[in-house]
């Protein structure tokens, strides 16, 4: 049997695309609209809370009063537009420009240093250390600051000196004692040598030639020295007592330059308006304007996605601006 005739109608179907833009709210001043660029999905959501009362006057209890007592709006946004903007906003956070200035710094203090580990130059420069250095040497921090040898003086095990006349090596105390009434003989190649009553070991030469990389690595463009699980800083360790360390002095040139830095901030939500402008390939156009709104993050920030575009997604909190706006606006286009 047909349906019945009625009024003629048209289904409305829509396949959504579009852009969205936010102008954040900072310090009660909005700073303009943001798009948030590539945006997969943007939802609103209506939950309601419904109030039921339920009358006891027969035996039968039935409801004889239901009213919605409240709404809650709300929506999400996912976007894989990783933008520094965008950064900004998932964290909350502030960008800022770091400028590093051309310098070349001498006996920066690295460590204390183990083989096969990797060590950020100009942390006291920025957060994050510096970027684009050259000319980088180093030298045991433990030998340049070493005093020299002194005679007939108590050394405790891991006490660092350097002969008064330098032969360029530094040496540690193994063997707790007195130094002898006239300097030793100093071994050259690691080996150990009595002072008096006290023990001693070559640690190495204070300066790390590092020929051909052989001792560490030097990352230049991110400031970044890595110790060989080999070389001479690996094997000055290996002739430590135990409980004792060793230190870089590392001298460097960095280059002026500047870069950007996002860094998070004490806020946990980003309040402002939010505008979404359709472009539908199938369906009406209908613009949202949203008045007072909240973007916080909502899951992951991938910076490691195998074979997917990152993403994140973001939670919409719709509120009411004032009693004359509404929470949400949908606005149709004007006819051609």
């Amino acid at each position: 049997m047909a349906a019945p005739t009625l009024n003629t109608y048209t289904n409305e179907y829509k396949f959504g695309r579009g852009r969205i833009l936010f102008n954040r709210l900072v310090s009660g001043i909005y700073e303009g609209y943001r798009p948030l660029g590539n945006c997969t999905e943007f939802n609103i959501t209506v939950e309601s809370e419904q109030f039921r009362h339920v009358s006891s006057e027969s035996g039968l209890e039935e409801v004889d009063l239901e009213f919605t007592r409240s709404i809650t709006r709300s929506g999400s946004i996912t976007t894989d537009n990783m933008s520094s903007d965008n950064l900004e906003l998932f964290l909350a956070a502030d960008a800022t420009t770091i400028t590093q200035t051309s310098s070349s710094p001498t006996n920066e203090d690295i460590g204390p240093v183990t083989a096969n580990r990797t060590y950020q130059l100009g942390l006291s420069v920025a957060k994050g250390g510096v970027r684009n250095v050259s000319s980088v040497s180093a030298s045991f921090a433990e030998g340049d600051d070493a005093s020299a040898r002194a005679n007939s003086t108590a050394y405790a095990v891991g006490d660092f000196y350097k002969p008064a006349v330098s032969n360029n090596h530094f040496y540690v105390c193994t063997v707790a004692g007195t130094s002898d009434s006239s300097p030793p003989t100093f071994t050259t190649d690691g080996t150990t040598f009595a002072d008096g009553t006290a023990t001693f070991r070559d640690v190495g030469l204070i300066a790390i030639a590092n020929t051909s990389d052989a001792d560490y690595l030097v990352d230049t463009s991110l400031g970044l020295l890595s110790v060989k699980p080999t070389g001479a800083i690996a094997t000055a360790l290996t002739r430590l007592p135990a409980g004792t360390t060793l230190s870089l002095h590392v001298d460097y040139t960095r280059a002026a330059i500047t870069r950007e830095q996002i860094a998070t901030s004490a806020s946990v939500s980003l309040e402002g308006e939010l505008k979404f402008i359709s472009d539908n390939p199938q369906g009406a156009q209908q613009d949202v304007f949203l008045p007072k709104c909240t973007l916080s993050p909502n899951g992951d920030l991938p910076f490691i996605t195998g074979d997917e575009v990152a993403s994140a997604q973001f939670t919409v909190g719709i509120s009411k601006k004032d009693s004359t706006t509404a929470a949400i606006y949908i606005d149709g286009r004007p006819a051609a």
